[in-house]
């Protein structure tokens, strides 16, 4: 359970599977008495603070029921407050993700997934339109509590005048912020299917990449496959939802023209506009053929919006030897923290076939690995 303030009401979400449990009410005198609502129960209740606040003892029953039982508490670490309504919050309708420019804030939620809202706040009240794929469209409204910890809304469609917060009417729209957990990276494999017909034996070099990762904690590896540029845009779109660093994986066939999947190019507008609010990005990287070679990943980032490190290949490549040096360049990234920049330094002193001289004398040929830096 988190409380928190909102004006002269205490009120918070409880449970572990989201904030579909919501608790509402006063203190006074170091007692809280509440309202709960659940999504199947409601009820009341009350908490009596220990001396110094580091736990609590109280009592609960649902409506209509005359059964009291014992709800205790202590309390855990304060988590570090942020400034505004930026970031991950965990809602009624999935993820959300805000982003605050002085008091216009902008975002989009996972359910359904690829919609959008956009809004001003002001002190703590945030009030705004939303926008979902099929074309529906409404107003809502959210209070912040104090700490910006928490929220509680109310949303309705097709509202033409604004929405209050007294509205009893309208639907709940509730949320709470998401912590990055400390030390977590995620790597998302994103892979395009490599056969074309069923002669040819099954392959992924995203299942390799799970594998390999499974010995590292820290580490939380995601693969997928996608099929088409469509499906590609939408699995993108989830890259946002992450409250810790992302490191996107695209492993497929590719050229000059763009990421391959099946008889369908990606071109780099394509790519730019899935990976567009993914501010969670630490680093794309593309496994397939020639991606790198002319400006693919500029037009990316530049689409995209985004600051973002692009590494790849500038030629076509032996798959033994880009498979060796994308194991490698994301061991060096992922497990060892170092910046991709350093990384490919790295990569390029310990494996000779990584640069792009042919001069060596390794069996592997060079793979003319290349690294575009964040903007």
């Amino acid at each position: 359970m988190r409380l928190s303030r909102f004006g002269e009401r205490v009120g918070g979400c409880y449970g572990d599977s989201g904030p579909g449990a919501w608790i509402e009410g006063r203190v006074v005198e170091g007692r809280f008495d509440f309202r709960y609502r659940e999504p199947q129960e409601s009820g009341e209740g009350w908490f009596e603070l220990s001396e110094g606040g580091a736990s609590f003892t109280g009592r609960w029953k649902a409506d209509g029921s005359e059964e009291w039982a014992d709800w205790d508490g202590d309390r855990s670490d304060r988590a570090e407050l942020a400034e505004d309504c930026s970031g991950v919050w965990t809602t009624s309708f999935g993820t959300l993700r805000l982003e605050q420019d002085g008091s216009q804030v902008r975002g989009s939620y996972s359910q359904p997934l690829g919609s959008h809202v956009e809004g001003e706040l002001h002190a703590d009240v945030l009030r705004g339109v939303y926008s979902e794929p099929d074309g529906k469209r409404g107003r809502f409204v959210f209070e912040f509590s104090s700490d910006r910890e928490q929220f509680r809304g109310v949303w309705r469609p097709d509202a033409e005048a604004p929405l209050e917060l007294e509205d009893e009417d309208a639907p709940v729209w509730l949320g709470r912020r998401a912590h990055p957990t400390p030390g977590r990276k995620w790597l998302v494999v994103l892979e395009a299917h490599w056969e074309s017909s069923l002669a040819e034996p099954p392959y992924s070099y995203g299942s390799i990449l799970e594998k390999f990762f499974e010995r590292v904690p820290q580490v939380e590896v995601r693969h997928r496959y996608f099929h088409d540029a469509a499906d590609f845009v939408r699995q993108c779109a989830e890259l946002r939802e992450f409250a810790e660093p992302v490191t996107l994986y695209v492993s497929s066939h590719g050229s000059r023209e763009g990421v391959g999947s099946g008889a369908e190019v990606l071109d780099a507008q394509t790519v730019g506009r899935a990976l567009a609010g993914a501010h969670n990005l630490q680093l794309v990287h593309f496994g397939g053929c020639e991606l790198l070679a002319g400006d693919f990943a500029g037009q990316v980032r530049e689409t995209a919006g985004g600051a973002f490190p692009i590494s790849g290949f500038e030629v076509s490549v032996d798959w033994a030897a880009s498979a060796i040096v994308d194991l490698t360049y994301m061991h060096l990234v992922l497990e060892r923290d170092m910046t991709p920049a350093d990384a490919t330094a790295a990569l390029r002193r310990m494996l000779s076939f990584a640069r792009g001289d042919e001069g060596h004398d390794d069996p592997l040929p060079a793979t003319h690995f290349s690294l575009s830096p964040a903007n």
